[in-house]
């Protein structure tokens, strides 16, 4: 399979910092929908984070060379760069959003639960 076109150019620019997109298309003289498909690419293998409007370069290794032992130390230092901690952060926002809201739905049904318990067992005394 031959590599794409723009793959290399692209990280290459977005190895100078994170860029928006408009500008990494003016740069290499492509269309922004061409270039969109770069990037979408490039994002699906983990080469190129989006932070808002801003694309950079991920510093977590997208291949591990067979030969070489694997350092942690670079996916602890890309983890901690700011635009994936701010997407780690967010989506740990939702992800706690979503628990909280189930949780406070599990209330809700045990505390019908136990009004219906007590009018079962009232209504089997004969009270209501």
């Amino acid at each position: 399979m031959r590599k794409p076109k723009y793959d290399d150019k692209v990280v290459k620019m977005l190895g100078k910092g994170p860029t928006k997109a408009a500008q990494i298309a003016k740069s290499l003289g492509v269309r922004p929908g061409t270039l969109y498909k770069v990037l979408d690419r490039l994002m699906s293998t983990g080469a190129v984070v989006k932070d808002g409007v801003l694309y950079a370069v991920s510093k977590i290794p997208v291949t591990v060379d067979e030969t070489e032992a694997f350092d942690p130390k670079p996916v602890s230092k890309a983890i901690a760069a700011p635009s994936v901690k701010s997407f780690l952060e967010k989506e740990i926002e939702l992800a706690t959003d979503e628990l909280n809201e189930a949780v406070n739905k599990v209330y809700v049904l045990d505390a019908v639960r136990a009004r219906l318990k007590a009018a079962l067992e009232n209504a089997r005394q004969g009270r209501s």
